[in-house]
């Protein structure tokens, strides 16, 4: 099985807000399955939402830190993430 950097669009409470207000993040997470990445989140996001709302990355910069730490999710503000001000964090699990 191949190892691939999942990406999805969420949202994160200590996000800071976008000049609309929302505190939407793009989140990543090297794995190998859907089901990992899941788990990765310690089931933060449900799969369906995941899914939903992103896909295997092709995103060289997301794939390169992904992959440096494979099963640890990374977000950053989703208002940032095309400037020079994204600023990539690691997130910690929750609890389901």
């Amino acid at each position: 099985m191949k190892l691939k950097v999942y990406g999805w669009t969420s949202y994160r409470n200590e996000c800071p807000s976008a000049p609309n207000g929302t505190r939407q993040t793009r989140e990543i997470v090297a794995a190998f399955s859907w089901a990992a990445a899941h788990r990765a989140t310690g089931k933060r996001d449900s799969i369906g939402q995941m899914r939903n709302y992103g896909g295997v990355t092709g995103n060289a910069e997301e794939v390169a830190l992904a992959v440096s730490e494979p099963g640890t999710v990374f977000w950053c503000p989703l208002h940032d993430k095309y400037s020079a001000k994204c600023e990539w964090r690691k997130a910690t699990k929750v609890t389901p």
